[in-house]
C-alpha cells in the first residue's frame, strides 16, 4: 500500500477514528497495530503520515502526526498535463480493467460514451468506485480520478471542447485507429505543451465512419495502433502508456530535437 485514501476530515487534534471497512482493511488485511504508522491522503488532498493510536476491537484510532510534501517531479521530467480517457463502453467487465489502469496511469478522468459499434447499458458507478480507491492506494496516485456517466457520443464531443475552452484551447487529443488515416505519432500529436490531452478508444467492432469524421472535426487526430488489431482493453492501456511516456519526456526528446537542428 503505497498511500491509504483517508475519506473522513480529522479533528482540529488530527484524530479520526474509523470503523466497518477501513477498520477490516487496516487490521485484518494490512495488520496494522497500535504504534504502526504509514501514509495517508486526507480529503482536502494533502497527504500525512498517519499513527494508529488504538484498536478497540471494533474501530481503530488513527493520528496525523506530521504533514508529508507533495511528490516532486523528477529531474528531466515534465509534469503532467490533465489526461482525459474517452472510451466507448466495452463488453462484460472489460471496464473494471480499463478503469483501474486509468488511475494508475494518472488520468484525471474516464468518460465512457455510447459508440455505434458499442455497448449501450450503464456503468456500475460503485464498483468503479472502489476500483479506483483501490488502484490510487496500490499506486501512490495523487490525482482523484473518478469516472462520468455515459454519454453520448455528441455529448462526449461537447465535453471534450469544454475540457479544451477550460485549458485556454491548448489541447491535444488523438483516438486509436485500425487503419492510416493519417501519419500522426504521439509524439507529434502531443508536441506543443497541452495543457490537457485526450486519448478516445473504441469499442471491440471499432469506430463507425461518421464517428472518425466527428472526432477529426473537434480536433482529434488518428493514430494507428501498430499492425495487430488490439482489444478494447489492451487499446486503452497501450495508448495510455504511449501518451505517458511521450507527455512526461517531452522536456528530453525537446531537447534533443533542438540540439540535433542546431548541429552544423
Amino acid at each position: 500500500m503505497k498511500q491509504f485514501l483517508l475519506q473522513q476530515k480529522p479533528d482540529a487534534q488530527g484524530y479520526v477514528r474509523l470503523t466497518g471497512g477501513d477498520y477490516h482493511y487496516l487490521v485484518r488485511v494490512r495488520r496494522f497495530k497500535t504504534g504502526d504508522g504509514f501514509t495517508a491522503l486526507l480529503p482536502d488532498g494533502r497527504k500525512a503520515h498517519v499513527e494508529v493510536r488504538q484498536d478497540d476491537g471494533r474501530g481503530i484510532l488513527l493520528q496525523c502526526v506530521a504533514g508529508l510534501k507533495e511528490r516532486a517531479v523528477p529531474d528531466g521530467f515534465s509534469a503532467m498535463p490533465p489526461l482525459y480517457l474517452f472510451q466507448a463502453v466495452p463488453k462484460g467487465a472489460k471496464i473494471d480493467l480499463i478503469v483501474r489502469q486509468a488511475t494508475e496511469n494518472g488520468v484525471a478522468a474516464v468518460v465512457p460514451f455510447f459508440a455505434e459499434r458499442g455497448q449501450k447499458r450503464e456503468l456500475r458507478t460503485a464498483r468503479l468506485a472502489n476500483i479506483i480507491r483501490e488502484a490510487r492506494q496500490q499506486s501512490g496516485s495523487e490525482v482523484n480520478t473518478y469516472v462520468e456517466n455515459p454519454l453520448t457520443f455528441e455529448k462526449m464531443l461537447e465535453h471534450w471542447q469544454e475540457l479544451k475552452n477550460a485549458a485556454g484551447g491548448n489541447a491535444a487529443a488523438v483516438f486509436l485507429h485500425e487503419l492510416p488515416l493519417q501519419k500522426t505519432s504521439f509524439h507529434e500529436a502531443f508536441a506543443k505543451n497541452p495543457q490537457a490531452a485526450a486519448l478516445a478508444i473504441g469499442p471491440e467492432g471499432g469506430f463507425a465512419e461518421e464517428e472518425t469524421q466527428g472526432f477529426m472535426q473537434y480536433g482529434f487526430v488518428p493514430v494507428l495502433a501498430g499492425i495487430n488489431i488490439l482489444r478494447a482493453e489492451t487499446a486503452a492501456l497501450y495508448a495510455l502508456a504511449a501518451a505517458r511516456t511521450v507527455l512526461l519526456e517531452r522536456e528530453l526528446w525537446t531537447i534533443r530535437q533542438r540540439e540535433q537542428a542546431e548541429k552544423p
